[in-house]
Order: C-alpha cells, then structure tokens, then sequence
C-alpha cells in the first residue's frame, strides 16, 4: 500500500512540476513581441513537444487485438455531434460575417476585436496560451 502512495505521490509531483515548468514557460512566451523570429522559434518548442508527447502516448497504448475491435463512434451520437458542430461553426461564422459588414466596431465587434482586447493583458495572453495548448493536446493525443 505504501508503495502504491509513493508512486501516486510522485506522479502528483512530476505533474505539479510540468504545470509549473509549462505556467513559467508561458508567461515568458506571452510577453515576446509577436510575429518576430524569435516568438516563432519559442512557438515551435511546445508545438514539438506536444506532438512528441502525444506520440509517445500514443505508442505506449495497447495494442487491440484483431477480434477485439470495437466501434469507438455510435452513429446516432456522432451525428448528433457533427450537427451541433456545424450549427456553432455556421453561427460563428455568420457573426463574423455580420459583425465585418457593420459599423461601428464597438458595437458590432468581430471575434478577433475580441481575442484582441482580451489579448492586450499579459494574463489574458497566458490564458489563451493555455487554451491553445489544451486545444493542441486534445487534438494531438
């Protein structure tokens, strides 16, 4: 039992200390002058990270056995999905179309007018660098 603790601890520790090494990381990315050289060559580390590890992940996983193979996507739920999906992307993108039509910006803003003014603080960069980081992880892993 002690042993099984240790490992949990030290799984908890190991994971506390990526969060910390990726939270300190990401305050320093979020403070580089956007679209220089040097923001695109600290873009490139957690792009190649994340993709390591997901494959890495991806390699340690099981292998499933020939008869074992079962459907991950249930038809009725996966077309719920991608119907829900296509109407929020429709939407989205008629109020982008709708809002880069009309004027005044302040009162017809656009999705970037808003990532912009979330964007001009340093903790809404890092927030965001955080959601572009899970974003990435969910679709890498």
């Amino acid at each position: 039992m002690t042993e099984r603790l240790r490992s949990l601890d030290a799984r908890r520790l190991r994971i506390g200390i990526a969060f910390l090494v990726v939270a300190a990381y990401g305050w320093w990315f979020t403070d580089r002058q956007p679209f220089t050289g040097g923001a695109t060559l600290a873009l490139l580390v957690p792009v190649v990270v994340l993709i390591a590890v997901a494959e890495i992940r991806r390699a340690r996983r099981p292998a499933i056995a020939p008869g074992a193979d079962t459907p991950k996507v249930h038809p009725p739920l996966f077309r719920y999905a991608v119907a829900v999906w296509s109407a929020l992307v429709a939407l989205l993108l008629a109020w982008e179309l709708l809002a880069l039509r009309s004027s005044p910006r302040s009162e017809h803003p656009t999705i970037s007018s808003l990532v912009e003014s979330i964007e001009q603080y340093h903790v809404g960069r890092l927030v965001m660098f955080f959601l572009w980081l899970w974003l990435g992880w969910t679709l890498a892993s």
